[in-house]
């Protein structure tokens, strides 16, 4: 055989192995990815094991549930690849592969208005603990309120007069008087901040957020917001209050925010109320973010996923309560990281908040 024939023989065999690979790689495509959002159960069938359920009652099997999340009744957000060709011994749910899990913060669709312990435990009245709770939180609620009137009433102004005038500096420095709030930006409907006040931040006008998640919530659905706590490009762990600004055809034209510090809000409205009580304070945000708590290093910690509470079971039995109710009553175990003890404190809770943002403000016995 010459060479011609040779090298055409060789690109025929190449020919069909490519034609067999890729009918092969059709034949088999990835496992469909799953969202979902549901409560862990735990099953004590088959050894025991953990499951997911969601609000329609559909069964999940996670075959890679971290440890710190096996919870019961802890609500999460679950990304995931379905395992169908994966055969459990449990024959329970649809086997899935975890992705990324993270507990639910907004929109649980398990909150109940109130947890109290089982029947069988009973609880110790304490009016004067539900007396400062209530102070506590509706002085919370009152600082929130005024940013929210104040940031309302910007917006209303800059829509009536345009985001275009002299001086939208001026209208914003107006917010500057409100406690807790750290600093007021406008932002165009491209996500670039085109001010900002007081001057001590002028460095960031000109930044482009629109890769922040709540960034892309607020020019997906202009009207008032407010976010979790997360990590600015000004570099600190804060919360924003965000109003839209209308053009004359009534469309979004920007974006006016607060920056506001939960910490110095809550110290200004909150705190006096608690002065010699020997009561401890917790401001946490359903998903267990603490926003603040009386022992600043606490402040700003996570209660799920953090080597700081890895011993402590009583807080994450706690967090599971406050997750999925709007007030309530508990009594948490929990392990001192100084002292290197149990204690056990009665816990009493309720929620404040703005635009389906929630927080929880707990009271904890000394």
């Amino acid at each position: 055989m010459n060479n011609y024939y040779k090298m055409h023989a060789i690109s025929g065999v190449i020919l069909i192995v490519l034609i067999v690979f890729t009918t092969c790689s059709a034949a088999t495509p990835e496992s469909p990815e799953v969202s979902l959002t549901g409560q862990v159960v735990r099953e004590d069938i088959e050894g025991g094991f953990f499951g997911i359920v969601t609000p329609d009652g559909t069964r999940y099997l996670p075959l890679n549930l971290p440890e710190i999340y096996q919870f019961p009744n802890l609500t999460i957000d679950v990304t995931g690849a379905a395992a169908p060709d994966v055969i459990s011994v449990q024959m329970w749910g649809e086997p899935v592969t975890i992705l990324s899990v993270k507990p639910v913060n907004r929109k649980n669709p398990f909150v109940q208005p109130w947890y109290a312990p089982e029947r069988n435990r009973s609880v110790s009245r304490d009016e004067d603990q539900a007396e400062h709770l209530l102070m506590t939180a509706s002085g919370l609620q009152a600082g929130l309120d005024a940013i929210d009137r104040r940031l309302a009433g910007i917006a209303k102004n800059l829509t009536k007069n345009g985001l275009k005038e002299k001086e939208p500096d001026r209208k914003l420095e107006e917010g500057l008087d409100e406690p807790g709030i750290l600093f007021l930006t406008d932002m165009d409907t491209a996500g670039t901040i085109t001010s900002i006040v007081p001057d001590t931040y002028e460095e960031f006008e000109g930044e482009n957020v629109r890769g922040q998640d709540f960034t892309k919530e607020r020019l997906t659905y202009p009207a008032p917001i407010m976010s979790e706590y997360f990590r600015l490009v000004e570099g600190m762990d804060a919360v924003i209050l965000s109003y839209p600004v209308f053009s004359a055809d009534k469309k979004a034209a920007g974006y006016i925010s607060a920056v506001i510090d939960p910490a110095n809000l809550t110290g200004t409205y909150a705190l006096p109320f608690l002065n010699g009580t020997g009561y401890d304070l917790m401001i946490a945000e359903p998903d267990g973010t603490i926003l603040y708590h009386t022992d600043p290093k606490l402040s700003g910690q996570e209660i799920w996923d953090n080597p700081e509470f890895i011993k402590d079971y009583g807080i994450h039995s706690l967090a599971v309560h406050f997750q999925n109710a709007m007030a309530g009553i508990d009594y948490c175990s929990c392990y001192g990281m100084e002292s290197g003890s149990v204690a056990t404190k009665k816990v009493t809770w309720t929620t404040v908040g703005l635009h389906d943002t929630a927080w929880r403000v707990l009271l904890i016995s000394g």
